[in-house]
């Protein structure tokens, strides 16, 4: 029995996770829409790499290249639960 509590609550992080993901990656296409860009790469990245400090648990870090008035440009974003950093190059 305690297996399949164990399963039902990994089922429960992995969905969680998975919509938490795509909410991300959907802002992260809109803020690139709003400034007249558009995507192309997005990656979520781990480790503490990237340009912000004081990562927490629950931070979610995500580079991305995006084209803006024919340039290639690139930049950061995490999300955590004190709000969005944007960092865009």
């Amino acid at each position: 029995m305690q297996i399949f509590y164990c399963m039902i609550g990994l089922a429960i992080i992995f969905i969680i996770y998975y919509f938490q993901r795509r909410k991300h990656l959907y802002e992260i296409k809109i803020k690139i829409k709003e400034l007249g860009g558009e995507l192309q790469y997005t990656k979520e990245v781990f480790f503490s790499i990237g340009p912000f400090d004081n990562i927490g648990v629950g931070s979610s870090i995500y580079q991305y290249d995006y084209i803006l008035e024919g340039e290639s440009k690139k930049g950061w974003v995490k999300f955590d639960v004190c709000g969005d950093s944007w960092i865009l190059l």
